[in-house]
């Protein structure tokens, strides 16, 4: 019996479908002459963990972290030694560019060449969400199989045994070792412990500067202006970048354009419940929303005036420029978003999601999104506090969300094409390079490839490493390799 869409994809309403690896899965569907166990319509079969764990490597493993989960398992007696889970791959941009989402078998440890030597060996940590390492020598990186979010000890401890095989795996003694900006991801302590242990100097880089530099060393440049649109990343100042136009160079990067900040009441409490960034940024713009339509979308009246102080006193509101909580916030406006996100990302997939089925079934997203822009110190900054007041207690919006979802995706490609615009009159022309977890939106991706190309931009995207985390540690063995072993030690790193 078929299982309806909305069942199997309810939130992205796409399906990935994986090709055997092996004979071994086509023989489990070819039932043997007199076998008692009758022929199985549906095979569902994982790599074997649960949500946000990295997969289990041994037999033994497997029985005792699965063993409430799973109907059976299906053994081998060969051992595995290092994890390597299942690769991803997505037609992006517009074009149908194979992009990889997830780096893993059949693609890694296989190197990504550069156009230009590095001058040190380097290991690269990653960041804390979708976590890869990698080893940058001469003139290639090596990425590690996809590892995953640093969120448990499982997944602790497999990154650092991947930290600890993967020079001795490539015969390479690592010089530098990259981090993440940000000193609380466990791959930034665990990197300065290992530098500490090693008397190596360690190189912090930028979040969304390894962004850039990722897809740039794919594509062989030396400069470009990046737009990097995530969830999240430290910025020098301190505080929650993630919708960023970076001119990029091998001297370091310029912030040239973001997006107005928004408070995220309760911090990370804001990104599970994804209506409290609508009141924080309804009380940030100072629009008036009304309790009942607020409570529509899952915000009781006395939680509300909690987050409301919290916004006004600063108390663990922290501000976010980010792109990937915008996309949250129109969300929850429009009435879409879960009342608690089961897993990262999953608000954006939905309104993506929304806006896609619309535009299959024919539609348009004819109502504009306003937005405008202002200039702060010479960086131009995008302000979304008018797309909030125009829709604020309006009633019906959840009938209308194809639509309003579909046209928000356009105001937001219209929004990076000004910034970019705004970034090449001060630069001159540059190649355009598109990254950061965002940019896995298709409808965003292609829109803003499309807009670019009209105004005679070249723009690229990544192809062989993920434009989300899983390519950070790429961007940080570049930048990292770029300055010398002595260098580095001079410089006090």
């Amino acid at each position: 019996r078929a299982l309806p869409m909305e069942r199997l994809s309810p939130d992205a309403g796409t399906l990935a479908l994986m090709l055997p690896t092996t004979p071994l899965h086509r023989l489990l569907h070819t039932p043997l002459a007199g076998d008692p166990t009758p022929p199985f319509d549906l095979l569902v079969m994982t790599s074997g963990n649960r949500g946000g764990e990295p997969i289990c490597i041994t037999n033994a493993e497997a029985r005792e972290r699965l063993a409430d989960i799973a109907d059976a398992f299906l053994a081998h007696d060969r051992e595995i030694n290092l994890r390597n889970d299942d690769s991803l791959c997505a037609l992006q941009g517009g074009d149908g560019t194979p992009q990889l989402w997830r780096r893993a078998r059949g693609c890694a440890p296989s190197p990504v060449r550069l156009h230009r030597p590095l001058k040190a060996c380097v290991l690269a940590m990653g960041a804390e969400l979708k976590n890869t390492l990698a080893l940058g020598y001469e003139d290639e990186v090596v990425l590690s199989p996809h590892v995953g979010d640093l969120e448990t000890p499982e997944a602790n401890d497999s990154f650092e045994r991947v930290a600890r095989c993967l020079p001795e795996f490539l015969s390479r003694r690592p010089e530098i070792i990259a981090v993440d900006l940000h000193p609380d991801m466990h791959s930034t302590r665990v990197g300065r412990r290992l530098a500490r242990e090693r008397g190596l100097p360690v190189v912090a880089v930028q979040h969304h500067h390894a962004h850039a530099a990722s897809v740039m060393a794919e594509h062989g440049l030396d400069e470009a202006l990046a737009l990097v649109f995530d969830g999240t990343g430290l910025g020098p100042d301190g505080r929650i970048w993630g919708a960023e136009l970076l001119a990029v160079d091998p001297a370091g990067y310029q912030r040239l354009a973001t997006f107005a900040p928004a408070p995220l009441p309760g911090g990370d409490a804001a990104v599970r419940e994804p209506v409290r960034q609508l009141v924080g940024r309804l009380e940030r713009g100072g629009v008036a929303a009304d309790v009942a339509w607020l409570a529509a979308r899952g915000a009781a009246p006395e939680t509300v005036e909690v987050w409301r102080a919290q916004c006004r006193r600063r108390l663990n509101a922290p501000e976010s420029h980010a792109a990937g909580r915008l996309f949250d916030t129109f969300a929850a406006l429009l009435g879409v978003a879960p009342r608690r996100t089961t897993y990262e990302g999953q608000t954006a997939i939905r309104l993506e999601g929304v806006a896609a089925r619309h535009l299959a079934a024919g539609g348009r997203g004819g109502e504009a999104i306003p937005w405008r822009v202002r200039e702060d110190d010479g960086r131009l900054i995008v302000d979304w506090t008018p797309a909030f007041a125009e829709f604020a207690n309006v009633a019906g919006l959840p009938t209308r969300a194809g639509s309003l979802a579909l046209a928000f995706h356009r105001a937001v490609a219209d929004s990076a094409i000004a910034m970019v615009e705004y970034a090449a009159e001060r630069t001159g022309a540059r190649p355009v390079v598109l990254s950061g977890g965002v940019f896995m939106n298709r409808i965003l991706t292609a829109w803003v490839r499309e807009g670019l190309a009209a105004r005679g931009m070249r723009t690229l995207i990544h192809r062989d490493v993920p434009p989300n985390d899983g390519g950070v540690a790429l961007g940080q063995a570049v930048v990292g390799g770029a300055q010398s072993w002595e260098q580095q030690m001079a410089d006090g790193g």
